[in-house]
């Protein structure tokens, strides 16, 4: 998790020489998160904190592939900003993942939170380029979250 908030943070501030690069990092470091919680909760079919995981780790997938064809060097700040967040609650899901209960709560707890996140990032995107996420995008990412 360690290498994926430094990813992050490199693209708050994204260099117009690398920020392709660190995209593609970030891309495949997330990508892998999701398929070992995707793996995981075979295994473990009722841990709603491992499901969690892979669906936010889906969810920063997607928005990651949304960030490249925007393919706008000055709105990969507030995608990073997005994705710091999310990467706390992964953390704090990881870290509490050996305690089913504990990380059903904090599963719980961000799911309530991120369309409001999604609806932050979402206007500043549209401030930033008048841009947005369709309707249809904020759905199927919710959606992929068991909120919509």
């Amino acid at each position: 998790m360690r290498e994926l908030e430094e990813n992050i943070t490199r693209l708050e501030t994204p260099d117009p020489q690398a920020y392709s690069n660190e995209l593609n990092q970030f891309a495949q470091k997330i990508d892998r998160i999701m398929g070992a919680a995707q793996t995981l909760s075979l295994e473990a079919p009722g841990h709603l904190g491992l499901q969690r995981i892979g669906q936010i780790a889906a969810l920063c997938k997607t928005l990651g592939y949304r960030a490249m064809t925007m393919n706008t060097l000055t709105l990969l700040p507030f995608f990073a900003a997005f994705w710091a967040d999310t990467v706390e609650v992964l953390t704090e899901l990881v870290d509490q993942s050996h305690d089913a209960e504990e990380s059903t709560r904090i599963a719980n707890s961000f799911s309530g939170v991120v369309l409001k996140r999604l609806e932050w990032l979402d206007s500043k995107l549209q401030t930033a380029s008048s841009q947005r996420l369709s309707n249809d995008d904020l759905k199927d990412l919710l959606k992929s979250l068991g909120l919509g």
